[in-house]
Parts: C-alpha cells; structure tokens; sequence
C-alpha cells in the first residue's frame, strides 16, 4: 500500500494589500486637513460677509448724524452798552476774530476770539464826510462786504478785510482791516434808511435795495471804483409797515413783507411801479432772507414758523415764476428775529425770542442742531467754512461754538422720496452730486440708481442668458475632454468669486496698468477681430492660390483629401462648365501621379473608426465629396468605371 502523499495542499499566494498603511494613513490625514480647511473657509467666508455689512453701516451711520457742537465761550461782548449798538455781526473763515457794527459810534471792532480783550476799532466816517449815525447794517453771507443806512438817507458800503500771513515760530497769523468801498446818496431828501440789503454777483458787482421811513423803496447798482449809479424807485402801493425786504444778485427779483401779512413780489426788469403777485400770509413775516444762489426765499413768522419758498412755473411758457411753499421747518417756541444763511451751502440758522438756536437745511428739510442762549436772539453769524456760529443776544452776551456738520444733505426722504428741487416744477427722483457753481444743490435720490442698474442687469442678461447656456451646452458636449477637464474648474472658481471683488481688483490693479501701458496696446481689442474676420474671409473664399498643373492640387483648403480634377470627373458632363465658372482654376487632368496606396492595418477589437489615419482620411474625404458636390447645385455624383488612363 502505497505511502500516503505528504505533500501539502495547494495554496493561492498571499496577496499584497491593495494599499499601503502608511499611504492611507497619509491620505486620511490630507483629507482630515482638507476638510478642516474647507470648513474654516466657509464660516470665514459668511463671518468676512457679514462684517462687511457692519463695515457698511458704520460707514453710512454718520450720514444720518446730527450736527455736533461744542460750546468755546459764552461771555459779555466787550463794548456792548444797549442792543440797539450792534447793527450786524460778523465771524472770518479762518475764525480768528470777530467783528460787529457799533452804529452810534460808526465805527467796526475786530475781537481776537481766543483773546477778547484785543480789541481792534476801525472808523467808517471821513474827515471830509463825517457820517452821522448809522441806522442799519447788513452784512453778505459770503465775500464779507458790509451795506450801512444813515439817518440823512445814504447807504455807506464798507468790505471787511483779513490779511493772513504765515512764520515759522508764531505759526499763522491773522490780522483784520476794514475798506470804505464808496457811498450812495438813496433818499435826496434826507429820510432816515430803515433796512437795507445787499448782494454781489459774479462780476463783483453790487446790488442794493433800500427802504426809507416812509416806506419809499430804491434799488441799484454799485462798481467799486466807478461813479455811483443813482438809484431807481420802486412803485406800487404797500399796506402796512415793511418788516423786511430783498433783492436777488441780478436786481429783479424784489420781495418785500409787512407786518399786515403781505409778501409783495416785484420782477423789477418787467415792471417797476406795481408788483407782479401779493400773497396773503397767515402771520406776520418777522425775518426774510434768500439762500444761497438767490432762488429759495426763507421767511420767520411771528408764531416760530419756518418756510422756504421759491419760485414754480404755473404754465410751460412762463417766464415770470409766482412762488408757493415748498419745505418746512421745525417750528420754533417764539417768533423768529433773526435768519442766517450758510455761505456755502442750503444750510441757515435761525433765532427765536425766547433765545432758541436752529441749525436747518433746505433740501432735507432737516434740523440738524437746537440749543438755547441766555436771552432773546438779537444777531447771528454762520461763519464761511460752517465750523463755527456765533449768536449775540439781546442783554449782549456771545454764545461761540464749533460745529462739526459734515452731512447735513442726506435723509432718508432725500435717499428714497421725491423732493422738490429749485428749478423743478415738481418734486422729483433726481440724481446729481455735483455742479460746477458754490451755489449748487445736492441731489442725492438713489431711486434713478437703483432703476438704472436693475435696468442694465435686464438688458445684460437678455445677452447673458443664451451666450451662458449655448457655452455651457458646448462646454459639456462637444469640447475636448482635455481642454474642458481644464476649463470647467476655471469657470467653476470663477463663478466663486463676487463680481464686486473682481471689480475692485479691476479698478486698483489693472486700471492703473493700463494707464501706464497707455496707447501702445491701445489696438488690442482689435486684434481678435481681425483674426476673426480673416479667417471667415478664407473659408468662404475658394482657394486661388492652388496651381491646377500642380501634382495633387485642391480644390478646397478646408478639403485636404480630394482634388478638383477628381470633382470634376464625378459630376455630369452638362455640369462641368457651371463647375469650372464656381471654382476657378480647377480643370480634369487625365494623368494622375500613382498613389502608393497605404498599408493595410490590423484593425483590433473596439477600435471603431479608430483605425489607420489614412482610413479616417479616406473616410472624411469621401463624407466631403459627398456634401460638396450637391452644396454646388450639382446631382449626387454616380459610381463610374475609371478610364484607362487614369488607373494607377
């Protein structure tokens, strides 16, 4: 009995992991990473997105802000002996010193604001015409010139003057003057001047309007250095005592108020002796002023309101305007005494008997700053920067304090509401930052922005739409594998990006690029066009350059695998002569040079149409022959025996 067999059974080998321990350990640990990271990405990412919305509205929460003011000083004006003293009162841009009218003593004084024990008088009477006392004063809100009355019926026209100069060690220094500009004889007959006004317009000139004890009112014009003008009357029959008056820088506009409460309205270059509207008033005008650029008239009442009115076309062809209410203030407690308009801008201060001290603007119909002084408001002065204001009361005490009122243009109606502009007929959505006169006013409606650009994403996206889906469709059908494994992430990281950040690299990175590069790639958006454009010329045009007697030449440079003569052979005999006048220079050639056929290939399983490349090329070629030949009006050309000549 034969041995058993002790041979051990047959075993497969043991077979290697499929992964090393210490590559999936590592692969593990990348992937832990990644996810970590991608996790941290996308919480910074929302964080980085909402601080961004908190950077947003810290930024645009000083917009809505109110004015804010520090008090410098409050104390006895030195000189000050009763109210009737001060006639106007005055405060430099560089508000340094301080400066008002004392009337029975004609002269001005200059007060150092950070020393008010410096004192500087400045006589308005001459030796050869010693003024007697003045009886009013008006001072402009800009260019700082100055309109005095007399009790012998003149008007004295005086500019306050600042000359500044720099050291090293003292820094700078201000030093203040006063220029007697000339004198106007208004009344002949000596009456007192009672108010007077005062404007200057761009040519330097000034225009003035004065108003007599007996309610005799004059206007005219005044050229420094030039003979004086005599003045004009003004005609017309007024009821009751005139409170205030004005007159625009074009002398024409005249309004005039009466305690009877009555505006009149006078366009003085239409007609001078009646005026062109009256208007009934529920109470009596107190205080009358123009903003600035002489198109808003601002009115105080007796009961603390506040109004401007300008002018609104009440047919297309008007040119003659009525004016009608358009904003309205924040009332104050008792009467208004005194307006103060910003020389720069829609801003005014206003001050009530009972002492209370409005900062207001126009557009936003906003009150921007209230406070109180010791008695009832006698004079103010906004100084010419808006940095500073100055109110003098009535028991001669002067309140000073900075203001810091960076925006006071901006609400919420004048972001989202209709308001209604000077010049406008109507309150409207308007959008206009800037204007090229000191005398603009700001339009800040962000409903045109928004409209517009909901507009240009409309009209972008009727283009967008199609191009992005056309590309899409050709991106994931008919690209190059290769070329698309490339282009589908770049357009995938692409579309992470915000277009605001885009944008903004656009803005600081390459604009200041092209602008150094300037004009030199100035053609460069061109150049696609061109080849473009080059290219559709040569396919569309037949190839001229080949040679016909030329071994092998084409009929077609988009076909490289069939010749003309081939063409020509396979289309009907009727149908060569049409063919020869299409496709210039082809002609039958008989005699063709052999062609070492190719080398047959062993085509493997699966292959397709993968074989040989000339396969591929004789298949293509015949594929175009096919559907060149009817594109030429020509019948699908039949299988024929070759001629003895042109076998290979």
């Amino acid at each position: 009995m034969p041995a058993p067999d002790s041979t051990p059974p047959f075993s497969a080998p043991r077979r290697a992991p499929l992964v090393n321990k210490k590559v999936s350990r590592r692969v593990k640990l990348i992937d832990r990473a990644a996810d970590i990271f991608v996790r941290t990405s996308g919480i910074g990412i929302v964080v980085i997105v909402a601080l961004i919305f908190v950077f947003i509205g810290m930024e645009a929460l000083p917009l809505f802000r109110p004015a804010q003011q520090q008090q410098v000083f409050r104390e006895k004006m030195p000189g000050f002996n009763a109210p009737e003293q001060v006639l106007a009162l005055g405060l430099d841009e560089y508000e340094s010193h301080l400066y008002y009218v004392d009337g029975p003593a004609r002269v001005v004084r200059f007060i150092e604001a950070e020393d008010r024990a410096k004192v500087e008088t400045f006589s308005l009477a001459t030796v050869r015409d010693p003024a007697p006392q003045f009886t009013v004063a008006y001072r402009t809100p800009t260019r700082e010139k100055i309109i005095l009355g007399t009790a012998d019926g003149r008007l004295v026209i005086a500019a306050a003057k600042f000359q500044v100069t720099y050291d090293e060690h003292t820094g700078r220094t201000v030093k203040p003057g006063l220029s007697r500009l000339g004198q106007i004889t208004a009344f002949a007959d000596g009456q007192p001047v009672r108010h007077a006004y005062l404007r200057q317009n761009a040519n330097g000139d000034l225009i003035y309007a004065a108003v007599a004890a007996d309610g005799r009112i004059v206007t005219g014009k005044f050229i420094e250095d030039e003979p004086p003008e005599d003045p004009l009357p003004v005609g017309g029959e007024i009821s009751g005592n005139i409170t205030g008056l004005i007159v625009d820088y074009e002398n024409n506009r005249l309004f005039v108020a009466t305690d009877s409460r009555k505006l009149y309205q006078w366009y003085l270059d239409y007609d001078r002796e009646a005026p062109f509207r009256v208007y009934d008033l529920t109470s009596p005008v107190t205080a009358l002023e123009y903003l600035i650029g002489d198109t808003a008239l601002l009115m105080g009442f007796a009961d603390g309101r506040v109004e401007s009115w300008f002018g609104v076309r009440e047919a297309e062809d008007d040119v003659r305007k009525p004016i009608q209410l358009i904003h309205s203030f924040q009332r104050l407690p008792a009467a208004v005494t005194r307006i103060q308009p910003s020389g720069r801008d829609k801003g005014f201060v206003v001050g009530a008997a009972d002492g209370t001290v409005n900062l207001n603007f126009s557009t936003s119909e906003r009150t921007l700053l209230r406070y109180r002084v010791d008695g009832p408001v006698q004079q103010l002065a906004y100084s010419p920067k808006l940095t500073a204001l100055l109110a003098l009361d009535t028991g001669g005490r002067l309140d000073f304090r900075t203001i810091d009122n960076p925006h006071p243009e901006i609400s919420f109606k004048a972001l989202f509401g209709k308001l209604h502009y000077e010049g406008y007929d109507e309150p409207d959505y308007v959008w206009q930052s800037t204007g090229g006169t000191d005398d603009f006013e700001a339009k800040f409606s962000l409903v045109p922005l928004i409209i517009g650009t909901l507009k240009g994403a409309f009209y972008g996206l009727l283009f967008a739409i199609p191009v992005a889906v056309f590309a899409a469709l050709y991106t994931s059908q008919f690209m190059h594998p290769s070329l698309r494994a490339f282009l589908k992430p770049l357009i995938e990281i692409m579309a992470a990006l915000p277009s605001v950040v885009i944008g903004f690299l656009a803005g600081l990175w390459l604009a200041p690029l092209l602008e150094q590069v300037g004009g030199r790639h100035a053609a460069a958006p061109r150049r696609p066009l061109v080849v473009l454009a080059g290219a559709v010329l040569r396919n569309t045009r037949p190839a001229a350059g080949a040679d016909a007697s030329q071994p092998g030449a084409r009929s077609c440079s988009s076909c490289r695998w069939s010749s003309g003569s081939s063409l020509l052979r396979r289309a009907r005999p009727s149908s060569r002569p049409r063919l020869r006048r299409r496709l210039p220079g082809l002609a039958v050639r008989r005699h063709r040079p052999a062609v070492r056929p190719a080398q047959r290939h062993r085509r493997r399983p699966g292959d397709g149409l993968r074989g040989h490349p000339d396969h591929l090329h004789h298949f293509r070629g015949r594929l175009l022959q096919r559907a060149q030949v009817p594109a030429l009006g020509l019948a699908r050309p039949r299988r024929q025996p070759l001629a003895d000549g042109d076998r290979v």
